[in-house]
């Protein structure tokens, strides 16, 4: 699955092209490699793929994991399912490196390699950013930080300093 990559070629007749994707067990023992998680139970996706200008094209469907982090406090398996709707685009783009701009307001495309979309890829890069940055395993601690340790108070630890003096 994570190796899943559609040739351009497939999808020049305009008809979309729809895969039913399962991630087999290596697949989830690579992701959970990847990301450094304890596992990754379950991987689903429902893609369609389609073609929408002239070497560019939109992938559209959802992918459904059930991934096991570790807590960041307690190192206990935090469990966690994920449903991610996908709205991707892809094109070959050709790049003057001259004249190389970025567009924080432009529509996010992937650029189209060999004449291939690589699904996995855009699979696994998805559940990784879907995923919870910071698990929390609900028994662990509240986290509390000390006013002189409190970045929002820059002058916090100032106050407590003039005290000693």
């Amino acid at each position: 699955m994570l190796n899943t990559a559609i040739s351009t070629d497939q999808l020049s007749s305009g008809k979309p092209l729809v895969l039913s994707l399962k991630g087999e067990r290596q697949d989830c023992v690579d992701l959970a490699t990847r990301f450094d998680w304890i596992d990754v139970s379950s991987l689903t996706a429902e893609i369609k793929l389609k073609a929408i200008a002239n070497q560019a094209y939109h992938a559209s469907g959802k992918i459904e994991a059930a991934i096991i982090q570790r807590c960041r406090i307690t190192e206990r398996p935090v469990p966690e399912s994920l449903y991610i709707e996908v709205n991707e685009r892809f094109a070959v783009i050709e790049i003057d490196e001259d004249e190389a701009e970025i567009d924080p307001m432009a529509v996010s495309v992937e650029a189209i390699e060999n004449n291939e979309i690589h699904i996995g890829e855009m699979i696994a890069q998805l559940v990784g950013l879907e995923a919870s940055p910071w698990p929390r395993d609900a028994e662990a601690e509240p986290f509390s930080m000390s006013p002189e340790n409190d970045p929002t108070k820059p002058f916090a630890s100032l106050a407590e300093l003039k005290k000693k003096l």
